[in-house]
């Protein structure tokens, strides 16, 4: 997954015959469980509408795993699911915190290097140190969604093989 496809999103459109409560009692059967570590596979919850699923490996949590997000909609006596499969919203606002405090950062040891030729020395590191922090999410991302389409593939999977989902008709 491209980090532009990981902090956008991925649209995810499907639909499956049975009802919504039905979909909702196949999901919570057949995901993981949460509170075990030591199962992997597709893990999530459904509440309030709303639906979470992401792929978990046993004994590893990874905050930075993308997770299809989606909406429940009924729909002609089956339902509609509507979603995103990307980064965490979470973590994007984490993302928007760490750019901001790393510009501010970053404004002031360029200003410090550029404003005061002779400490020069001094105020490099902070620049280099800035400029390689700027680095770590799209390096985390990296090392760790790197079979992300793999996981979307088999979230897909479940949906179809527990609760009837399948892709939707593009209009266009």
């Amino acid at each position: 997954m491209k980090l532009k496809d990981y902090i956008l999103g991925r649209r995810v459109t499907m639909t499956s015959t049975f009802d919504q409560a039905e979909v909702s009692r196949r999901i919570r059967e057949g995901s993981g469980s949460l509170a075990n570590p030591f199962s992997g596979g597709v893990k999530g919850w459904y509440r309030f509408g709303m639906l979470r699923l992401w792929w978990a490996t046993p004994m590893w949590s990874n905050g930075f795993a993308p997770i299809l997000s989606a909406k429940l909609d009924s729909e002609l006596g089956g339902t509609r699911l509507n979603g995103r499969f990307g980064a965490p919203t979470m973590l994007l606002v984490f993302l928007v915190i760490w750019y901001s405090m790393l510009f501010l950062f970053l404004t002031s040891s360029v200003s410090a290097y550029v404003g005061n030729p002779g400490a020069r020395s001094e105020n490099l590191p902070g620049v280099v140190v800035g400029l390689a922090m700027m680095l770590v999410p799209a390096v985390a991302h990296l090392l760790f969604n790197r079979r992300s389409h793999e996981h979307l593939e088999a979230i897909l999977g479940f949906l179809s093989a527990e609760a009837g989902f399948s892709e939707a008709p593009t209009s266009g």
